[in-house]
């Protein structure tokens, strides 16, 4: 053992004890013969955390392994600012504690951030775990940013197996939940920022890194299983915390979607409530009606989908077949999927729909309330008007186009 580690692994918890355990042991099995650190940041854990997590760290991890508790739950940014002072390596792996590690996940990464001076971030592609109606799914690609600065996973839903998912990309932040960066460049970042409440801190700590000169890079060939939102409460305050990012990071922020839809051959859009998604261009989905008029079976459209995720008419079609064929279940997962890459009332009333009749609470419950929002913003009149200084905000910036996007809203085409 030497007398440094290579890395300090950084893992905040608060209670459910049964991922600690499986990302344990997971990071144990994919991490061998490398001499690496683990500091668990415990947010003061009411669960088997407090009593089994130091016994079985320190079996896994022997001499590598550290258990911070604290009195009270510090949230996500403060717990891993606590864990990285605690950490002995010059070289940070913050992990969230709803992952599981795979085979040969951490060579890409180390061999990403030595080869290449300007890169001061790197991170795995994060995928969901196996779904067998959706197959497997991207969760994390990197972050972009929309026109109204509201953080957005690049490809998130798309199938693992597409092009685009295998492509390394420089992004503007990359999530926390698996994140490799030197400590050096942690601590002249300023750490986590701890006014954010389980959110944002990632965004912010990836607008500094950029903002000293480093680039941050998302490399596929590193995979990492991420359950996702699995913390009690994790997503209980995103008014707060996109109030801070904007408060703090309004000047410091690129509204970069439209760059990747446009290098990636799409275009950005808004939807009825201005929400932006990326799209096909108007010649691809042409190619496309052309082949769903000709009669399209399940299995052919289901292999289309595959290799175009954004051809947002596929999915109803096939919904429509996999109900008549009595599949509820099937249908109701392609009009998730759907809902993921762009929602709309048709879309959601059809998912909410398709969730009452197999059962999908969670489905439904996601439906309604997307629903019920639509109608309340819709009837606040607030819309043009935000329409309106995006417009402007977008010209002050000299993105012409998006400015064209915003102000054609709701007939524009789409940039």
């Amino acid at each position: 053992m030497n007398a440094v580690p290579l890395f300090s692994c950084v893992i905040p918890v608060f209670n459910k004890w049964e991922l600690t355990r499986a990302c344990l042991e997971s990071l144990r099995q994919h991490t061998v013969g490398v001499d690496f650190e683990v500091v668990v940041a415990d947010n003061a854990s009411s669960d088997g955390t407090a009593t089994d997590c130091l016994p079985l760290g320190q079996a896994l991890f022997p001499g590598r392994f550290r258990l911070l508790r604290f009195e009270t739950n510090r949230n996500f940014g403060p717990a891993c600012n606590a864990g990285a002072r605690a950490a002995a390596s010059p070289l940070l792996f913050f992990l969230n504690n709803d992952t599981l590690m795979s085979p040969n996940w951490l060579p890409p990464l180390l061999q990403s951030l030595e080869a290449d001076g300007r890169i001061g971030a790197v991170g795995p592609l994060l995928r969901y775990p196996d779904d067998p109606l959706l197959g497997a799914r991207v969760q994390h690609l990197g972050i972009a940013v929309g026109p109204q600065l509201y953080p957005k996973h690049v490809y998130e839903f798309f199938p693992i197996g597409h092009p685009l998912v295998r492509k390394r990309r420089a992004v503007q932040a990359l999530t926390a939940a698996a994140l490799f960066l030197p400590r050096v460049l942690f601590d002249e970042c300023g750490g986590f920022c701890e006014q954010y409440r389980n959110g944002g801190e990632d965004v912010e700590l990836g607008v500094r890194i950029n903002r000293k000169g480093f680039q941050q890079l998302c490399v596929p060939e590193s995979v990492i299983i991420h359950l996702a939102s699995q913390t009690p409460g994790r997503n209980d305050h995103e008014a707060h915390n996109a109030r801070v990012l904007k408060e703090r990071c309004l000047t410091l922020l690129v509204p970069d979607l439209a760059f990747h839809a446009a290098r990636d051959g799409y275009e950005l859009r808004l939807n009825a409530v201005l929400r932006p998604y990326l799209a096909l261009p108007p010649r691809r989905e042409r190619i496309f009606a052309g082949r769903l008029s000709q009669g399209l079976g399940a299995a052919e459209c289901a292999e289309l989908l595959q290799r175009e995720p954004l051809w947002l008419a596929g999915y109803g079609h096939l919904a429509g077949m996999l109900e008549a064929w009595g599949d509820v279940a099937g249908a109701c997962a392609q009009r998730f999927l759907q809902s993921r890459f762009c929602p709309d009332a048709e879309c959601m009333v059809e998912l909410a729909r398709l969730a009452r009749l197999c059962g999908d609470a969670k489905r439904l419950s996601m439906a309604e309330n997307w629903l019920a929002w639509r109608t309340e913003i819709t009837r606040s009149g607030e819309l043009p008007k935000v329409a309106a200084e995006v417009a402007v905000f977008m010209q002050s910036l000299g993105l012409e186009d998006l400015a064209t996007l915003y102000r054609c809203w709701p007939q524009g085409e789409g940039v």
